[in-house]
């Protein structure tokens, strides 16, 4: 099964489940009927496709599940559909799994479990895992991890494709003007993190302009930012886990083949 069908699929779900569930007034009903035809023989060829052991159409029912596409959330179908996904070496369903554990999405929340998770993604190159794993390196998970070897894999984020990762890494070293380039950029299509960081560094600005006699070294430390981090990172579960999916993935796996960039 194409990465385009899966796609092309996915916004087809989206409207059926926006407009079918309110018809239009006049809307005729074999309309109504041939639409819903149409959805459930998508669903049944994604069903098919997983059964014969797909791991995009796997991945897929594991996203659905997940995020409650088809009504609720069902935690437990989505690990199994990941994990199956997953046994094959699909990297956006390893790092799902990963989501899984930090949230404790229907399991026992497991940070150190979930950056395992991240790991293996981050040792097949996958450029979201670098970026989820440096969020829990930057809060010391695994334990011992240092705050330099968080920055590193933000940076290897940006290295491998992730362009938020590019602007965390720069909001870090303080660079918020280019940072902020970034995430209006990535906002624009669609990037719940890069939306919430915009603002925050929008703020960041206006304060530093207001604020004539400080210097702008004098703006919290790293240790401030991490609640930003913590909020995006929530955002990213919604939304803008699903929009990074559906967007980035083609691109993701084109770099798969990419070496991680040798530390400066």
């Amino acid at each position: 099964m194409s990465r385009k069908f899966v796609v092309v699929f996915c916004v087809s779900m989206i409207a059926f489940f926006v407009f079918i569930g309110f018809p239009l007034p006049g809307q005729a009903e074999d309309d109504f009927n041939q639409q819903t035809l149409v959805a459930d023989e998508s669903v049944v060829q994604i069903h098919e496709q997983a059964e014969l052991g797909d791991p995009e159409a796997q991945n897929y029912l594991g996203m659905v599940a997940l995020y409650g596409f088809a009504g609720e959330p069902d935690y437990q179908a989505a690990l199994e559909w990941f994990t199956r996904a997953a046994d094959q070496g699909f990297e956006e369903s390893i790092v799902q799994i990963g989501v899984i554990y930090e949230n404790g999405f229907g399991v026992e929340a497991d940070l150190l479990k979930a950056a395992e998770y991240y790991q293996q993604a981050v040792d097949l190159n996958w450029p979201i895992a670098f970026f989820r794993l440096g969020l829990l390196n930057l809060r010391g998970v695994p334990e011992g991890t240092t705050v330099g070897e968080g920055l590193a894999m933000l940076q290897k984020s940006c290295e491998t494709g992730y362009q938020t990762g590019c602007g965390m890494r720069l909001y870090y070293d303080l660079k918020f003007e280019e940072a902020l380039e970034i995430f209006e950029g990535e906002c624009q299509i669609g990037d719940d993190i890069a939306c919430v960081m915009a603002n925050d560094v929008d703020s960041r600005l206006a304060k530093m302009q207001t604020e004539q006699s400080k210097s702008p070294v004098e703006e919290p430390a790293q240790e401030d930012n991490t609640n930003y981090l913590l909020i995006a990172l929530a955002l990213l579960l919604g939304a803008g886990g699903v929009w990074f999916f559906f967007w980035k993935s083609s691109a993701g796996r084109d770099q798969g083949n990419i070496e991680p960039p040798a530390e400066q």
